[in-house]
């Protein structure tokens, strides 16, 4: 079902027309019902993992890393990740690595001690909009020009304010 029967169904079904329930309004409730359709079925997704079509492109983001930089903010790698699934680093040779997910209060040293050499990341830890990678990045060990992957769920992409669209939405309706 695409955008344009969605609205003339809501016009049907709430008796009424453009003049009373204006058609911005009907978008912004249409997108927030989006959004919150995709949220139940990321809650209850299991092994499958949901993704909208309208990217064309899989569910992958590769991004640079800096040299003794510790910290990455998700936003500016992403602005449409909402789940990150899985992080890989390169190293030197080319070879991916996995870097396992941690949580730095399960750490029983102060974090400045903890790998506290530079070198290839084998941990990272998600605080807030940054992602902290354990050891630092070294160019040394890693690949910094397009050297991380992240694996993640996106959110939707929202039906555009277009009134003559006919995209539809990434699930069955």
């Amino acid at each position: 079902m695409n955008y344009l029967q969605l609205k003339n169904d809501i016009y049907f079904l709430c008796r009424t027309s453009s003049a009373v329930y204006l058609t911005a309004d009907v978008l912004r409730n249409v997108n927030n019902a989006y959004h919150n359709t995709t949220r139940l079925i990321w809650e209850s997704q299991d092994g499958w993992q949901f993704d909208d079509a309208k990217y064309g492109s899989l569910p992958t983001i590769t991004f640079n890393l800096s040299a003794n930089v510790q910290y990455r903010s998700i936003n500016a790698i992403s602005t449409v990740a909402r789940n990150i699934h899985r992080i890989e680093v390169k190293d030197n040779s080319g070879d991916w690595h996995l870097v396992k997910p941690m949580d730095a209060s399960d750490i029983s040293v102060a974090l400045p001690e903890y790998h506290s050499e530079a070198g290839l990341p084998v941990q990272y830890d998600l605080r807030g909009d940054y992602i902290e990678f354990y050891p630092i990045p070294s160019s040394t060990y890693c690949t910094l020009s397009a050297g991380c992957k992240m694996y993640v769920s996106r959110d939707v992409i929202e039906f555009p304010a277009s009134a003559g669209t006919a995209k539809s939405a990434s699930f069955a309706t």
